[in-house]
């Protein structure tokens, strides 16, 4: 059987908060500061992050915000990653503790001990409307276990993953067991090897009540390329979206002949949208993804790649609410445990919980 945990499958789930009445779309309560926003660039022990240094300066909460003092590139081969604005991770996180030994891996994290991990039980679809379009299902048990499926648009193909997956500040971390696509990264082009599982992600995402948006490569979907964003603002610009977004995707693994496991490549995805216009709800800006492959050494940056981030606000004046990014990219906002978040939000560029796939209907 294909679904190692079918009969296990969670039909019935609580949104997190009401529908926001203007948009149709809600967005959790915030978490009274309990939660930190952290990308996991803290150096603990759940992963060798290189050697860089970190300052840090406080948001909201125990929110924290770090810049990068100092990274160990190659000569000319990062010099253009100067400063790297990071969240960094709250020291009194639970999922510190552990759940049982993962061989040649720090322990994974608890599953279940906070309202983020609760939040993501159930199963998400994209695209979330009725279409003749490939469906990719992510489903999450109550007991951290995942399976991430991909139909093709006539469901005769399928690909599949699975594992375990826990929170971690505002990323989503999957111990993969199962990967039967290739590697949301391009690792045997760039450094020339492969990594088979067991690897973890670190994916960026955002829940807003029932949607799903993830930071990640395009290619961490495989029948198509995922389109979607999810962005946390660190720096408040003042007035409506302004203001500096980011977020975060790595992949982890144990090359051979290394002891432990190494970030093998991060992506960081930055959203720089400009004070709006005067008496406006709409500004310029530009959308940015640097690449940095830290194994092996010496670091490698890829060509940086650009977007446009002009950006309209469409509900003036709410914390929640819908935005237009580069003319027409429809986006949700507002804030969830704790920190302000963007995210895509259309069917073809987010999750819904609650859909299945056309292929099992």
């Amino acid at each position: 059987m294909r679904f190692a945990r079918e009969s296990a499958r969670v039909c019935g789930w609580a949104l997190s908060a009401a529908l926001v009445a203007s948009t149709g779309m809600g967005c959790n309560d915030e978490v009274g500061g309990a939660t930190s926003a952290t990308d996991g660039t803290d150096g603990q022990d759940d992963d060798d992050r290189g050697d860089e240094t970190f300052s840090s300066v406080t948001l909201t909460g125990s929110t924290s915000v770090g810049t990068t003092e100092s990274t160990t590139c190659a000569s000319g081969t990062c010099t253009d990653v100067t400063t790297d604005p990071t969240m960094t991770s709250d020291t009194s996180d639970s999922d510190t503790e552990t759940t049982g030994p993962v061989p040649g891996w720090p322990d994974p994290g608890v599953f279940g001990d906070d309202v983020q991990e609760q939040d993501l039980v159930g199963t998400w679809t994209m695209p979330w409307e009725p279409s003749d379009h490939w469906d990719s299902t992510l489903y999450v048990y109550p007991d951290g276990f995942f399976e991430w499926v991909e139909w093709s648009a006539d469901c005769s193909a399928l690909s599949y993953a699975g594992g375990t997956l826990w929170v971690e500040g505002t990323q989503i971390v999957m111990h993969v067991e199962v990967w039967e696509r290739p590697l949301p990264w391009a690792t045997e082009e760039v450094i020339g090897q492969s990594f088979p599982p067991p690897f973890r992600l670190r994916l960026g995402y955002t829940v807003l009540g029932e949607y799903l948006a993830f930071a990640a490569p395009p290619a961490v979907t495989q029948t198509a390329p995922y389109p979607g964003r999810s962005y946390v603002q660190i720096e408040d610009g003042g007035d409506a979206l302004a203001g500096l977004w980011v977020a975060e995707a790595e992949l982890l693994a144990i090359p051979e002949g290394e002891p432990s496991p190494v970030v093998v490549v991060r992506d960081r995805y930055e959203a720089h949208l400009d004070p709006p216009f005067p008496d406006t709800a709409q500004g310029t800006g530009v959308r940015a993804r640097v690449q940095i492959y830290y194994w092996p050494e010496p670091p490698v940056m890829t060509p940086a790649i650009y977007e446009g981030g002009n950006w309209q606000d469409l509900n003036p004046g709410q914390s929640a609410g819908s935005a237009l990014v580069n003319g027409s990219e429809v986006h949700a906002y507002g804030p969830s445990y704790g920190v302000s978040q963007l995210m895509s939000w259309t069917s073809e560029t987010s999750f819904r919980l609650g859909v299945a796939s056309d292929c099992e209907r």
